[in-house]
């Protein structure tokens, strides 16, 4: 299991933020899995889990296209 270091996180809320997420509708978990999971849950936030650090560099380049694809409208809260 590895473990996302801050500057990493930073990178994925990145990618959320220009898709109009607010950082306290995203949940990124510190483990990696063996494979990602992008999915909203049912309170509306949007929650990511990285797959292993050798993959993340691949993984963060594609998942501006993944986040765009998932029904924001529960997880655009700006103003939160």
């Amino acid at each position: 299991m590895d473990l996302l270091m801050p500057a990493q996180i930073e990178r994925i809320y990145a990618v959320t933020a220009a898709q109009g997420c607010n950082r306290n509708f995203v949940v990124v978990p510190l483990a990696t899995g063996p494979v990602e999971a992008l999915m909203i849950l049912p309170d509306g936030k949007v929650y990511l889990r990285s797959p292993p650090l050798t993959q993340f560099e691949d993984w963060l380049a594609g998942l501006p296209a993944r986040v765009a694809k998932l029904d924001l409208a529960r997880s655009r809260r700006p103003d939160a």
